[in-house]
Order: structure tokens, then C-alpha cells, then sequence
């Protein structure tokens, strides 16, 4: 119905941002084939690096740091990066770099770890060939705090550059920056923190809270004002967590932080699909303007897999399931272990009349960890 589906022009720019996704060959059964193994000598994961600090709470920092470079790399054009679900599923794991990239079908995998003490970080950071196990490039980073950004913007082009030698032109050769988008070192620690916890789902108070000291510390730093429209928005969903949050500030904050995110870098992404979550809450909910928003998230961020989710989501409350289905598909080809992608996926299935299927599919996501949100559909009430 006319009523729900994007202006045509929307639709012309949602095609355009997704086509990249959809025409990189050569890592799934869909490129090469039905059961291939066949693994494309462009891809990389970025492993989390590992926290060496004698404060163990200094965790969120190493993940920042690994989160932030995987962010670079799924830049450079002809490179082919893991999700950060993915990557970060090996956390803590004792495996070798032939086996994850087996498993991640990827031919390249960045490990390394972080050492923190007082104002000065030593990063530590070696490129893997999966095939062979052959290192391609180590490199240690000693540096004061005050230079993370640049450390960052040195290990990412040392990283292209060991690249290059092996695949040649199938990299292109733009240049690789880290841009220090704010020059306040607390701000940035505070960031890591609240996206770290936002990503986990835990503590979203917290979050929250924190997001609010990271643009009050820097008003200018765009993705601080990012992650407090999507936090901000987020924990309204969990309200039966936090039974005493303010919905209505909450969701009106969530509005003003997107709308200064975006004012800051028009070019992000989860602002538009946060300004969607909050039209979602509005009675009588304004379908149209919901998906047109959800649209420039993804016409922003064809990799956003959280914003092709919540479309599907949409289009599950509309009775639309092949275009649900599609969008839980495009997901999972973004990021394989989402695991709400996953659950929601087989709901659509089941909705669809395959039950055998549906039940498989969750069961599969309950093995690898699953809770048990949307399990209420799987379950015949007495």
C-alpha cells in the first residue's frame, strides 16, 4: 500500500546503498554456490584487542580501540570486513588465527592488545594470513594518551599497506584516516564506555548517564550526541528493567541529540533510524514517516545490520513478511551473529506457516546463546 512504502526516490537511493552489500562475492554459499567454502583473499576480521592494563575495568578501552579501527577498515574501498558481532564473539577465547578465519571465512584476521598506564598507551597489533598463519605485519605503539587518534591512523594504514603488498589493485589506494573528531581525551575514554555498555545492553542507564557527560564535556562531538539519541531511545523499549526511567524526557531527548548529531555530521547513520524508533513510540504511529526515516539510515549506512533489523521489525507489525523477511536476511548477510536479527527472523518464518523451519532456526539461536526474547511465540498457550 501507498500508504507504507517509501517515495520512489527513497526507494532509488535504498537500492544504491544496499547493491554494494549485496555484490560482495565470493565469502557464502550465494556467491560461489551452494555449500562453497570459498573465502575472499580481501577479507579481514578484527579480533577485540586484548586489555593488558593492570585495571581490568580498563576493558572498555581496548574494545574502543578495536571497535574504532574495524569502523576505518570497512571504509577502504575492495576490502571485506567481518561484522563487529562477529569478531567480538571470540572474545576471551583461546583459538588460533587459522581456525576464526575458518570459521568467519575470512583470509585475515588483526589481533593485538592494549596496555594502559596513567597518560601514556602501548598498543601492540599484528596482521594474520589465516591460510598460512604467516604474519604479515606487527608493530608496537608506545605514545601518550593525547595521541590515540593518531596512533589509530597509523596501525589502520599500516594495516592497508601490508594488504596491498599481498592482494595488489584488488584494494584501492584512497588515502586511510582516522579523524579525531573531539580533542577531549575524557569525552573520548567516557564515549568508548557508554558505547561499550549500549552494545552489550547492559546497564543502559548507565549509558545513558554517561553519553550525557561525553556532549556535556564536548557539545561538539558529534557520535557522543549519536550514542545518547540511540541509548536514549533504546532503554525506553526495556522500560521493564528500568521501571522508574522518564519515557516521555527520554524519547524527547533522544529527538534533540539525533537532530544534533546529524546537524554536527550529516553523514551518520543511527540518528535517522533512532528519529524512527522514537516515531514508533507516538500514537497514532505514523507508519509512513517511520520506514521513510528507517530509509535514510540505511541510504546513509548500507552496513547499518541494527537498522535493516528494525525495518524489519516495522514491516512485521505491518503484515509484510516477505519484505520483513528480506530485511532480517539483508541483516544476517551484514553481520551472521546478530543474534536478535536471528530470533526475529524466526518469528517471520513461523508467521509464514513454517513451523518445522521457524522452530529450527530458533532452536539454533538458543544454542548459541539465545535469551529467551520472542520465545513466547514458539510456545502454545494452554
Amino acid at each position: 500500500p501507498q500508504t507504507v512504502a517509501p517515495a520512489p526516490s527513497v526507494q532509488q537511493d535504498v537500492a544504491a546503498a544496499v547493491a554494494p552489500s549485496e555484490a560482495q562475492g565470493g565469502r557464502g554459499a550465494d556467491a560461489a554456490g551452494a555449500g562453497s567454502e570459498v573465502i575472499d583473499e580481501s577479507s579481514i576480521a578484527v579480533l577485540p584487542f586484548v586489555n593488558m592494563s593492570a585495571d581490568k575495568d580498563n576493558e572498555y578501552f581496548s574494545d574502543g580501540i578495536s571497535e574504532e579501527l574495524l569502523n576505518v577498515l570497512v571504509k577502504v574501498e575492495g576490502l571485506s570486513v567481518a561484522s563487529r558481532t562477529s569478531s567480538f564473539a571470540y572474545k576471551g577465547r583461546e583459538q588460533s588465527a587459522a581456525s576464526i578465519g575458518e570459521e568467519l571465512k575470512v583470509a585475515h584476521v588483526l589481533e593485538g592488545s592494549v596496555r594502559k598506564s596513567g597518560s601514556r598507551v602501548r598498543i601492540t597489533a599484528q596482521l594474520i594470513d589465516t591460510g598460512s598463519d604467516r604474519h604479515l605485519w606487527s608493530e608496537t605503539y608506545d605514545r601518550e594518551l593525547t595521541d590515540i587518534f593518531a596512533i589509530q591512523d597509523e596501525i589502520a594504514k599500516a594495516i592497508v599497506d601490508a594488504l596491498r603488498e599481498t592482494l595488489g589493485d584488488r584494494i584501492s589506494a584512497p588515502t586511510v584516516a582516522v579523524t579525531a573528531d573531539t580533542d577531549n581525551l575524557d569525552a573520548y575514554q567516557l564515549y568508548l564506555k557508554a558505547r561499550e555498555l549500549f552494545f552489550a545492553r547492559k546497564q543502559l542507564d548507565e549509558s545513558v548517564r554517561l553519553f550525557e557527560q561525553v556532549v556535556t564535556l564536548d557539545p561538539e562531538f558529534a557520535r557522543g550526541w549519536e550514542g545518547l539519541a540511540a541509548a536514549s531511545a533504546v532503554i525506553v523499549d526495556w522500560v521493564a528493567i528500568y521501571p522508574t526511567i522518564d519515557r516521555d524526557a527520554l524519547l524527547l531527548r533522544a529527538e534533540e541529540a539525533a537532530g544534533r548529531a546529524l546537524t554536527l555530521d550529516p553523514n551518520l547513520s543511527m540518528p535517522w533510524a533512532t528519529r524512527s524508533l522514537v516515531a514508533g513510540y507516538l500514537r497514532p504511529v505514523d507508519f509512513a514517516k517511520q520506514i521513510e526515516l528507517i530509509d535514510r539510515a540505511i541510504v546513509a549506512d548500507a552496513r547499518n545490520a541494527t537498522a535493516f533489523l528494525w525495518r524489519g521489525i516495522y514491516w512485521v507489525a505491518l503484515g509484510f513478511m516477505e519484505r520483513a523477511l528480506a530485511d532480517f536476511n539483508q541483516c544476517l548477510e551484514i553481520d551472521p551473529a546478530y543474534g536478535n536479527c536471528q530470533r526475529w527472523k524466526a518469528v517471520v518464518i513461523l508467521f509464514k506457516g513454517q513451523t518445522d523451519d521457524a522452530i529450527a532456526l530458533y532452536q539454533e539461536g538458543m544454542a548459541k546463546g539465545f535469551n529467551d526474547n520472542r520465545g513466547n511465540s514458539f510456545v502454545e498457550p494452554l
